[in-house]
């Protein structure tokens, strides 16, 4: 029997047996398997429709995939193709015999895997395919944790049915610590397109609510005693003492540090304190001889009781303490793979990270912040063992990133982007949208020239940083703050700069100190990747997105909207034409403008094992250019 044929077999007991079954769950339980299951049907079709993998053409609102080595049909019905070739919704998906009236609707991710399987094996790897297979597994089921979660208790609820509650946060001078944290623990989507969003090999599902920001658990840090000989210091300050800096934030820690190695009978000036992912110190003494002789030779020391109490934000890996307003952020490696990297972290990038953030001030102090439009969060320390192999010591480091809370003023408030696409339970509304109400615009037309301004900021920034600079920081949702007060957009704030690309000979034409190894990972000689990070990260995970949103709610055409971000796009490259070379500017000009775009193909880099920094990337029709 064919194994399409054998599917439509299974599905039809299958069927059966869901009655049964669904019958007897909690309907809400269900509500939520269907919402998961559909997402992540949607998530796999945009990856094969986005990039290539799948011949497709699209009519009466319908994709239509030819499975030309299976003899079917697929068909994703009432569903309405953006730009980007991008849907939100859509009715069904179904299988159907190109010969035969045979059809049958899919509803379960893993049986589309089958099929795709099937017409793709010929050419699949498939070791990568069995793997990717148990991503995708481990990506439904912790999906459907958050979903539940997100029926359950949802903070974005909570502020919606009382809207006086979201406008006081967004006007108040009386900010806490946890105001910008509410928004990172309030994100359950998860990545716009990425198949294996909620992705965690290597989590039990207990871990994945002890440790994931949308389950607002407290996480322990454990700091860890380190002999000073064997660690590297990086820091944004020259002649600085890390251990005062430490008392100086974590003063509760350091004191029942101190007490662990007095038990210990360990002399504190001969070590640092290090903190360590709870997770991390589970994997070392369970999972992993990792440094063990280390451990026995007390070059690194687990104390059990000296620990940093912190909540997890929007990356698990990255930590906020609670007990002190203006701590800075933790940023640790955790020896699990996240949607698709195992989230190690790099002797490289904390030696970097405290440069990169040098050289981004240095910038925004000349450029005035960009016309005040942008702001960054330093990272002002990183710490790695020294003489170790790379891949070990990319399982002991940290990084130090300065508290959004030391950025802000007097009414201000920081909301993660990625939050504005979450939608209330009550009015059924995206967080951007009630935001976009409060500040006074209800109408379309007010719309338009509220996204003109946010394009304005967006843009008059990150494209000025590209152009002038040859510089493409990874601007998507989580890596982006929206600064507001008075319930208005004043600017942005970028973080995290790992995925920072600097273009190394329009770098070197400013007269800034680029004091960055000449093999650093984050400096291109194409400039093609430099420009590929600002077009995918900012053009179409940032802006895109609000596009795509606020024409959705509109119920319009997107075109207005990205005829906006044409004109501010053109705008920005006017204003800089004096500073910039003349060849240079048409280029650039004409391919941001009027060529094809690039859109990372995440899942054809799962299957061809492609984990290269520069990435895997697709072409799609630029939206700019229509």
């Amino acid at each position: 029997m064919h194994v399409i044929d054998r599917i439509f077999a299974q599905e039809i007991i299958f069927d059966e047996q869901y009655k049964l079954y669904s019958n007897s769950i909690d309907s809400s339980i269900s509500e939520c398997i269907n919402e998961v299951n559909k997402h992540s049907l949607r998530q796999l079709l945009l990856a094969f429709l986005r990039e290539g993998i799948l011949p497709y053409h699209y009519q009466n609102a319908t994709v239509i995939f030819d499975l030309q080595r299976s003899n079917y049909f697929m068909y994703v019905t009432r569903v309405k193709l953006f730009s980007l070739l991008r849907f939100t919704h859509f009715d069904s998906l179904i299988l159907k015999h190109k010969s035969t009236s045979l059809k049958q609707t899919i509803t379960d991710p893993l049986k589309l895997l089958d099929i795709v399987k099937n017409e793709l094996e010929t050419f699949l790897n498939m070791d990568q395919w069995s793997k990717f297979y148990k991503e995708i597994a481990n990506h439904l089921q912790n999906a459907l944790l958050s979903t539940w979660k997100k029926y359950s208790v949802t903070k974005l609820a909570e502020w919606s049915k009382k809207k006086s509650q979201l406008n006081n946060l967004l006007k108040s001078s009386q900010l806490s610590i946890n105001d910008s944290l509410q928004f990172e623990q309030s994100i359950y989507s998860g990545h716009p397109y990425h198949p294996c969003a909620k992705t965690k090999l290597g989590f039990t599902i207990q871990d994945t609510i002890n440790y994931s920001p949308e389950f607002q658990s407290k996480v322990g840090i454990y700091i860890t005693a380190v002999q000073k000989k064997y660690v590297h210091v990086e820091s944004m300050q020259e002649n600085v003492n890390f251990t005062e800096w430490f008392i100086e934030f974590f003063p509760d820690a350091w004191t029942s540090w101190l007490e662990e190695l007095k038990k210990n009978n360990l002399k504190f000036k001969d070590y640092i304190p290090f903190p360590v992912h709870p997770w991390q110190v589970y994997y070392f003494t369970f999972l992993s001889p990792l440094f063990k002789n280390y451990i026995e030779k007390k070059i690194i020391v687990i104390l059990d009781k000296a620990k940093i109490i912190a909540r997890p934000t929007l990356s698990f890996r990255t930590l906020l303490p609670i007990q002190n307003i203006n701590s800075p952020y933790i940023k640790l490696p955790v020896a699990v793979q996240a949607t698709s990297i195992v989230r190690t972290l790099s002797p490289i990038s904390t030696k970097n990270m405290p440069k990169i953030s040098n050289i981004l001030k240095k910038i925004l102090k000349i450029e005035n912040y960009f016309s005040s439009r942008l702001g960054l969060l330093p990272e002002s320390y990183g710490l790695h063992l020294k003489d170790v192999n790379i891949e070990e010591a990319k399982h002991f480091t940290v990084i130090f990133r300065e508290n959004i809370t030391n950025h802000l003023s007097d009414n201000e408030v920081a909301i993660v982007v990625a939050a504005f696409f979450e939608k209330s339970p009550i009015s059924g509304n995206n967080l951007f949208i009630e935001i976009m109400q409060l500040s006074g615009c209800l109408t379309y037309q007010e719309a338009l020239h509220y996204f003109l301004h946010y394009t304005d900021l967006v843009l008059g920034s990150y494209l000025d940083l590209f152009l002038l600079y040859g510089i493409a920081l990874e601007g998507h949702q989580q890596n982006t703050l929206a600064i507001l007060s008075e319930g208005k957009i004043k600017r942005f704030i970028a973080r995290d700069f790992d995925g920072i690309e600097i273009h190394t000979e329009s770098f070197k034409s400013t007269e800034i100190n680029l004091d960055l190894a000449e093999n650093s990972p984050y400096l291109q000689k194409n400039k093609e990747t430099v420009r590929n990070q600002l077009l995918y990260t900012v053009y179409q995970l940032h802006l895109g997105e609000i596009v795509l949103l606020l024409a959705n709610y509109f119920n319009c055409e997107e075109k207005p909207f990205w005829k906006i971000v044409r004109e501010v796009t053109e705008q920005r490259f006017y204003a800089l034409k004096r500073r910039m070379c003349p060849i240079i500017w048409k280029k650039e000009f004409d391919i941001i403008l009027n060529t094809h775009w690039p859109v990372k193909a995440l899942l054809r880099m799962r299957l061809e094992k492609n984990y290269s920094r520069d990435g895997l990337f697709s072409k799609i029709i630029n939206p700019l250019s229509l």
